[in-house]
């Protein structure tokens, strides 16, 4: 299909969906936010497998220079409760409730409180038909599968800093469908994304991989002024800290027909980790992005694991590994 001529999903898209047969069926949303103003950020994850009875939370905000704080659990029982007509929840702690083009996501425990209104800046798009990837790989890794950039106001609290008001922009995704990692397909040696948005008339994404197949993938696209466009990504690199595995930041080079030759400059303010079955540990870095004249943020991720490893990292320099409150190193996410 023509880029170009993509129509956006239906509104009620979004609301939770009747798992199919399939043992692997699964359902997961996942939102980066990132307020430039105050270098604060975070990354949330709720996934559902229902005829396993299973849940997957992670949770996690970050800031260059205030208290960050890390919540994730893998193998949680799914309770009823956690899947209604509008909301999903996840380790009786997190929850997002969809509306029309508008989603509020929130999380309180004894060490953190958010509440965030995020407001779509365009209707979803389906993430396969965007990059051109239906194959075999999104036969087994999640057929359905869409994406929106957005921008959110709310307010935050961690540990015994007083409560803020916050605001900048965000990225989302929403999957469902059978997921089978241990499929050489779907089965990661290493990704990287960087997504986000730059106000109410621009949102992008681009990244790549690498499966266990051999099976290669580069994509780029872009969301301006309500037209679509795919971007053939010139250059791109992602910053590392002193680990190989923490984000630092990273540089986007892309083209595209319709909007030219653009680059893009993440900044980033720490990492929040999460793992997907052991193997595939990943590092999502909420940060500043630059565009020319403009400055939003969104997300840097990564998946790393060329040695087909299913041993946990035991040290990262950006991040914690356990829950809990934590400060960044002194000058790790400084320039």
């Amino acid at each position: 299909m023509e880029i170009s001529k993509l129509s956006p999903l239906p509104d009620d898209v979004e609301l939770p969906h009747d798992p199919g047969e399939d043992p692997q069926w699964q359902e997961s949303i996942v939102l980066g936010w990132a307020d430039p103003s105050q270098e604060i950020g975070g990354f949330i994850r709720i996934g559902h497998q229902p005829n396993l009875g299973l849940t997957r939370s992670c949770f996690g905000v970050t800031s260059r220079n205030g208290l960050n704080y890390s919540r994730t659990a893998e193998g949680l029982p799914l309770r009823e409760a956690d899947r209604s007509v509008d909301t999903f929840h996840a380790d009786g702690f997190q929850s997002a409730t969809f509306g029309v083009r508008s989603s509020r996501w929130r999380a309180s425990d004894e060490n953190v409180d958010l509440d965030i209104q995020v407001r779509d800046v365009h209707a979803p798009y389906d993430f396969w038909d965007l990059t051109g990837m239906r194959n075999e790989t999104s036969r087994v890794m999640a057929a359905n599968h869409l994406q929106a950039g957005g921008t959110f106001s709310g307010s935050v609290r961690i540990g015994d800093e007083p409560e803020r008001a916050i605001s900048g922009f965000t990225y989302r995704d929403h999957s469902w469908g059978p997921r089978h990692m241990d499929n050489p397909n779907a089965d990661m040696s290493a990704a990287w994304w960087l997504v986000g948005s730059l106000g109410e008339d621009f949102s992008f994404g681009f990244g790549g991989g690498r499966m266990r197949s051999g099976l290669e993938s580069l994509f780029g696209y872009i969301v301006k002024d309500g037209e679509v466009d795919t971007a053939v990504i010139e250059d791109a690199s992602v910053l590392m800290a002193f680990d190989g595995l923490s984000n630092r930041g990273g540089t986007v080079v892309a083209v595209s027909e319709k909007f030219g030759r653009l680059t893009f400059e993440a900044e980033g303010y720490g990492n929040v980790w999460l793992e997907l079955g052991q193997k595939h540990f990943e590092m999502a870095m909420p940060c500043t992005i630059r565009c020319g004249n403009r400055t939003g943020g969104g997300l840097i991720d990564t998946i790393l694991n060329p040695r087909n490893g299913t041993d946990r990292p035991t040290f990262v320099a950006s991040g914690r590994l356990d829950n809990g409150l934590y400060r960044s190193r002194a000058g790790l996410n400084h320039p």
